[in-house]
């Protein structure tokens, strides 16, 4: 629900005095921005860990059924926005090197270009996943 406490005037520049409901506050609209950027910085580190509790780690089922579904082969490319974590695109490049693998490897072809990207916004969004990458057995850097 937005609540504005006075009437925008389109022909100035001049800051706006509006507020919206931010939580249990009311703040001026002009801070929102910075104020769910906050939230969402706050939360990345623990981001699965929120997701497992609040679905009971049914939201891991359903990634592997998006996967599956899609059936990611060879040479096929993603682009996973609000990609998140980018456990979506690392799952998708793990299921088509399975499947590059059960079709005799790699032959020799090396891709310099990665088979999906994530996009995702903020600061804390996009070094989440790095982190957990070189903690993980995922594929080399560069290609989620």
């Amino acid at each position: 629900m937005r609540r504005v406490s006075k009437a925008p005037n389109i022909m100035s520049d001049a800051p706006s005095d509006k507020t919206i409901d931010f939580g249990f506050e009311t703040i001026p609209e002009a801070e929102k921005r910075e104020r769910v950027k906050g939230v969402f910085d706050s939360v990345a580190s623990n981001y699965d860990l929120m997701n497992d509790a609040m679905s009971v780690g049914i939201h891991r089922i359903w990634k592997n059924m998006t996967i599956t579904r899609l059936n990611p082969q060879p040479g096929e490319r993603l682009l996973d926005v609000a990609g998140g974590t980018g456990d979506i695109a690392r799952r998708f490049i793990k299921a088509a090197d399975e499947v590059r693998a059960r079709r005799g490897g790699w032959r020799g072809a090396k891709s310099t270009s990665p088979p999906s990207r994530s996009s995702r916004r903020g600061a804390s969004s996009r070094t989440c996943p790095s982190r957990r990458r070189r903690r993980s057995s995922s594929p080399p850097s560069g290609r989620a």
